[in-house]
């Protein structure tokens, strides 16, 4: 089942615009994985694994330098704060309730 029109603008509202998913990439999360909290944890959580892979910081001496530690620490404390929503989300759970004995109308045996 196709993600929300509101879903998905809440996920993208979360993960920003650098380098999105598709609306098919969103929606084959959001059928693995049941809820757009957790869609958007799992592409920062790709994201955070990316920027940790290699350098932090690095320079060309005297010409250039990137430093990346203030966004690695800006999306490992966004990546919490969603994690620390995962559970909360309210599920319905289903089950089957069988009797012990068949029903029989009264006075049948």
């Amino acid at each position: 089942m196709p993600m929300s029109d509101d879903d998905r603008y809440w996920v993208r509202s979360q993960i920003g615009s650098a380098t999105p998913p598709t609306d098919a990439e969103l929606d084959d999360a959001y059928d693995r994985l049941g809820s757009a909290l957790d869609v958007a944890v799992e592409v920062l959580e790709a994201r955070y694994a990316d920027a940790i892979s290699g350098p932090a910081k690095w320079s060309v001496e005297g010409d250039f330098s990137i430093d990346n530690t203030e966004t690695i620490k800006s999306l490992r404390a966004v990546l919490g704060g969603l994690k620390a929503q995962q559970g909360t989300v309210p599920t319905l759970t289903v089950s089957t309730l069988t009797r012990a004995e068949p029903w029989r109308p009264s006075g049948c045996r």
